[in-house]
C-alpha cells in the first residue's frame, strides 16, 4: 500500500486509538469512550496552544534563526528554555526512577 498522509494518520491512530467495541451479538459498533475523550483532550490542547497555556519545544535540528524564532515567541530567552528543559529532564528522570 503506498504511504499518503491518509496511511500516516492511521498509523498514528492505531497507537493511540483502540479498535473499535463491537456488540457480541449483533456486531454493530458501540461507542468508545475512551477514544472520545482522547480526542476531546487534544481538541482541548489545540485551544490552550493558541492561548500560549502550552509549552513548544521545537527539535534542536531546526535552523537555528527558525529555533531561535520560536522560543523568542513564547516570550523566554534562550538560557531559560535550557533551564525549562533541564528542569523537565529531572523531573522525567524522579518520575522514572519511582518505578
Amino acid at each position: 500500500m503506498p504511504d499518503s498522509d491518509d496511511i500516516y494518520r492511521k498509523r498514528l491512530a492505531s497507537f493511540v486509538v483502540s479498535a473499535p467495541h463491537h456488540h457480541p451479538g449483533t456486531f454493530a459498533l458501540l461507542p468508545d469512550q475512551l477514544a472520545a475523550m482522547l480526542a476531546q483532550d487534544i481538541a482541548f490542547m489545540t485551544f490552550d496552544f493558541a492561548a500560549g497555556k502550552i509549552f513548544r519545544r521545537p527539535a534542536f535540528h531546526r535552523p537555528d534563526d527558525d529555533f531561535d524564532r520560536i522560543v523568542a515567541a513564547q516570550g523566554l530567552s534562550f538560557g531559560e528554555f535550557v533551564a525549562f528543559n533541564e528542569a523537565r529532564a529531572a523531573e522525567v528522570k524522579r518520575r522514572v526512577s519511582m518505578t
